[in-house]
């Protein structure tokens, strides 16, 4: 019966590509792009959407960017 199979059977674990997380951070280099990342997503009127738009924002310019920019300090504007 093994042979009626095939010899997928014998080898049966894939090679799964090594991947690393993505971040879209990283791809948001200008204002404009932030800009536009958050207009979508308060157009889109997804609380959830918003949320992550204004985390990878905040990823993108930094936490102390975005904490000088609101009066406080880094500290801060994490545990907020």
């Amino acid at each position: 019966m093994a042979n009626q199979m095939g010899p997928w059977r014998r080898n049966w674990r894939l090679n799964l590509a090594k991947t690393e997380p993505f971040d879209a951070a990283l791809y948001l280099t200008s204002p404009e792009l932030q800009e536009e990342l958050l207009n979508d997503a308060l157009a889109s009127r997804d609380g959830h959407y918003v949320s992550q738009a204004l985390g990878v924002t905040a990823r993108a310019r930094g936490m102390t960017e975005v904490a000088r920019a609101g009066g406080g300090h880094a500290g801060t504007a994490v545990k907020s």
